[in-house]
């Protein structure tokens, strides 16, 4: 996940922000200060017994050892040790204190205390990346192959599954290789798609017997909006107008040209899994799933038939004999970050801006295979174009937190940029009162209802396809204090709200969804994964804000101590 609130002339989005979304049927109701739901009156058993749940964590943010045991350099490295930060005059590290992911909390070396703890507390699931460079240093398979990396990922994955845990494995989380930003500019270029394709079908190949769930690319559009638009990530590049640190850059084109050849770089991804690893072509298949993941159905010019059998992709399928080498039955999938959005005045203005909001995500290319209409219309020249042959694949979901939209008429036509072309102000607060509950870090406020609409405006917007939220949490300002840090009732009060809320769309019937089409009838999610096991470096915000469930003691050697989130987790799977 990413951090970091960037105030600007502009309202803008937080940080993290999920995508604008927002129907006729959103409320346009306050949240106040609505009293939580009870943490001990359901449990796991409120959810199908397949339902997957557990933690996430991210290479760069979690692993440390960034200079060990042949491991390449990332953006991020160069990013923390070099970039002038966005504030003021000093470097990124000295204005953090010189925080970096150098050592982070040192996953690569304790991972195995780390699985046991998430055994102890009844998850079934963990969610992690690979890091491209510590398997392919310069980014480029012809360059070579690192076998400790390789080598590091395969004990990670067989510990994980010792433990009893299902991997998910992210390819790409934001730390591309600095021999690819130096050769060619990373996803400024539409060479980066063949690389990346390189480098999934490596994974696929050494850990794709084993690892049955596959994320592409986490969350394209904070890596667009804040790498590329105000510069507060790597590789740090915006128009000097937005941010006069920036390395470079065009606010108001390359996050498009990037988020692009990340829509590209995800089909590369999906195609080469498929294609190779998922169906073997030698072999007679038989689908146990509806003929709409036939190949008949996967011809037809129907945008809802041919997503369906992307969506899918023949996961129940067995084969007719054993001859199954690349034979995997694995799903994959891409994570997208959105947030709930409602009209900041019950007009027909501001719900449809709230509408221009969500249209400004990568959901639509990914569904239908092209952008909204209105993206096309506001950007213009500056939005690259699909062709026929460029189709895109399922989604992850990750959740955060809601925002008020209200109607721009007018945008600058000067300083044009990613994050106002949706022409839409985007605020937390209304007539003085906040949308939830703050959290403390990155004005993100608690709204479990958001997750709710957001899962149900998928579900009908989307035909209702395979949803894993692959990321929520809440973030708390740093606690020095052990005995402090650990008590967080505020966490367990979050998560037991927002499983809820995730429960009530499942079991949703209101907008007549076909109760045929999956177990509930509701919003087809099968799957939530809390961000985050632990604190840990959280990327332009360093160490300060917290996240994780269990609390990582920075000054006594990395200790790690459960929160009393992680014993409500326990208490909440094991009862």
């Amino acid at each position: 996940m990413k951090l970091k609130w960037v105030g600007m002339a502009s309202r803008r989005l937080l940080a993290l922000s999920l995508f604008v979304l927002v129907n006729t049927l959103a409320t346009t109701q306050l949240a106040h200060a609505a009293k939580p739901h009870s943490i001990s009156y359901y449990n796991r058993t409120s959810f199908p017994s397949d339902f997957l749940f557990g933690t996430a964590s991210a290479a760069y943010q979690y692993e440390g050892a960034a200079f060990e045991y042949g491991r390449g350099p990332s953006i991020w490295d160069n990013f923390t040790h070099q970039w002038p930060n966005s504030s003021s005059n000093l470097t990124f590290a000295e204005k953090t204190n010189g925080e970096n992911g150098d050592v982070a909390t040192d996953f690569y070396h304790r991972y195995k205390g780390d699985t046991q703890i998430m055994k102890f507390l009844g998850m079934n699931a963990f969610r992690f990346s690979i890091s491209w460079s510590r398997i392919i240093p310069t980014g480029k398979l012809k360059d070579g192959v690192n076998p400790k990396g390789i080598l590091f990922y395969k004990n990670l994955i067989d510990d994980i599954i010792a433990k009893g845990m299902v991997p998910m494995a992210t390819l790409f989380h934001w730390d591309l290789p600095q021999g690819l930003e130096d050769a060619y500019g990373g996803f400024l270029s539409s060479k980066v798609v063949a690389d990346f394709a390189d480098f999934a079908d490596l994974c696929y190949k050494h850990f794709g017997d084993r690892v049955k769930y596959w994320i592409t690319l986490n969350e394209p559009w904070t890596f667009c909006w804040q790498g590329y638009d105000i510069g507060t990530l790597a590789p740090g590049r915006c128009s000097a107008w937005m941010n006069r640190n920036c390395t470079g850059g065009n606010s108001g084109t390359e996050p498009y040209i990037v988020g692009h050849n990340m829509l590209l770089s995800h089909a590369a991804a999906v195609k080469v899994y498929r294609d190779r690893y998922q169906v073997a072509k030698s072999c007679n298949i038989k689908s146990s799933s509806s003929s709409s993941s036939s190949s008949s159905s996967s011809s037809s010019s129907s945008p809802s038939s041919s997503f369906n059998s992307f969506i899918f992709l023949v996961v129940r399928s067995q084969p007719s004999n054993q001859a199954l080498e690349k034979y995997q039955k694995g799903k994959i999938g891409i994570t997208l970050v959105s947030h709930w959005f409602i009209p900041y005045h019950n007009t027909t203005a501001d719900s449809d801006a709230a509408r221009r909001a969500i249209d400004f995500m990568f959901m639509t290319p990914i569904h239908y295979g092209h952008y909204p209409k209105i993206m096309q219309k506001n950007v213009g020249s500056r939005l690259p174009s699909f062709t026929a042959a460029e189709t895109v694949i399922v989604n992850g979901l990750n959740y955060y937190t809601s925002n008020y939209a209200a109607d721009v008429s007018y945008v600058n036509p000067v300083n044009l940029s990613f994050s106002t072309d949706n022409h839409a102000n985007l605020t937390t607060h209304r007539d003085g009162v906040s949308i939830g509950i703050p959290e403390g870090v990155n004005d993100f406020y608690v709204y479990p209802q958001g997750l709710t609409d957001l899962l149900l405006y998928i579900m009908t917007k989307y035909q209702n396809p395979t949803v894993y939220i692959t990321e929520n949490g809440m973030g708390q300002v740093d606690v020095h204090e052990v005995e402090k840090g650990v008590n967080d009732p505020q966490r367990a009060v979050f998560y037991a709200d927002h499983l809820k809320a995730v429960e009530t769309a499942m079991n949703s019937l209101i907008f007549g969804t076909n109760p045929a089409s999956h177990d509930r009838g509701g919003a087809n999610v099968k799957g939530y994964i809390a961000w985050s096991f632990s604190d840990n470096f959280e990327w332009s915000a360093g160490y300060n804000p917290r996240f994780g469930i269990v609390y990582i003691d920075y000054k006594k050697n990395l200790t790690r101590h459960l929160k009393r989130s992680a014993y409500w987790f326990k208490k909440f799977l094991l009862a």
